[in-house]
């Protein structure tokens, strides 16, 4: 195959998946991969997993890898915070929610972790409509962070530097009171009264 029918297939998508490759190019050579290392065209990301060279690597291009490489998968915790404003900083890994084993992948383009959730907490999640990646929700992000937390208190509060006024603008209370019920988690419930009452003071 020539490179320029792969990327005319696969530009779209900026981030090529060897599966997909096959399902379309059943008798694709994987040697021709290397070839296109080599001559700078497109760098692994993880096995299995290749992005286009001249695609640039921004927020939405981080969270799109995050998205693909481990699935399923949403972003959440720390990363999703941020993304939202609700953290004052960028966080270092890009760190999303799963159902399969807790994983962290440190690639090239940045440092990719996943923590295992149950599949009945695999919720409260949406689809960017301007860049097709998957987020939790800012209430969901909130109590993901919580609930995988083993202790969490005013110090905890003091270290995260949560944007209270952010905060108080984006995430709807009755939201986050559905989705403590659906957890239903005495000890997270807790946690989140720790979190309440600091915003309320």
């Amino acid at each position: 195959m020539r490179y320029e029918i792969f990327r005319k297939t696969f530009i779209a998508k900026k981030i090529v998946e060897i599966n997909d490759v096959y399902l379309l190019f059943p008798d694709f050579d994987s040697r021709r991969l290397c070839e296109w290392q080599e001559k700078g065209y497109i760098t692994k990301i993880i096995n299995g997993f290749y992005i286009f060279n001249d695609v640039v690597i921004d927020e939405y291009i981080l969270i799109r890898i995050a998205n693909t490489i481990y699935s399923p998968s949403y972003l959440s915790f720390e990363t999703a915070l941020s993304h939202y404003g609700l953290i004052p900083e960028a966080v270092y890994q890009i760190t999303s929610a799963t159902t399969r084993k807790t994983k962290i992948f440190n690639t090239l383009q940045g440092s990719f972790g996943y923590r295992s959730i149950s599949k009945n907490l695999f919720w409260g999640y949406t689809i960017d409509p301007e860049n097709g990646f998957i987020i939790a929700t800012p209430e969901k992000a909130i109590l993901d962070y919580l609930y995988l937390r083993k202790q969490f208190n005013e110090n905890d509060l003091s270290e995260w530097r949560l944007n209270i006024d952010e905060y108080k603008n984006i995430l709807n209370e009755e939201t986050i009171e559905k989705y403590l019920r659906l957890f239903n988690n005495k000890t997270l419930t807790k946690k989140y009264a720790v979190l309440k009452e600091f915003i309320n003071a």
